[in-house]
């Protein structure tokens, strides 16, 4: 899901706003929490240095019930729909 994918009428705005922001919180918490630390800590890291962060981060989030549900939504999609994941 991208925050900037779209353009909406006035009309819209506060409804489309509300959604988005619904499906932020009803998504993986800790997952977002990983990415956030991990974009803040980039602009100073070296390509390695981040490699090994993002390795240990995925580490501590691939056991988490939100992975599991997200792999098994992942596997139960049609052929040909997975890059359409979080887009409407």
């Amino acid at each position: 899901m991208g925050l900037i994918t779209s353009v909406v009428r006035d009309k819209d705005l506060a409804s489309e706003a509300f959604s988005a922001a619904r499906r932020l919180a009803d998504g993986p918490a800790q997952a977002y929490g990983e990415m956030r630390t991990l974009l803040r800590r980039s602009h100073g890291a070296s390509l390695a240095d981040q490699l090994l962060a993002e390795t240990a981060a995925l580490s501590r989030t691939a056991g988490t019930p939100d992975a599991a549900r997200a792999i098994e939504n992942f596997m139960a999609r049609k052929d040909g729909d997975h890059a359409h994941h979080g887009h409407r």
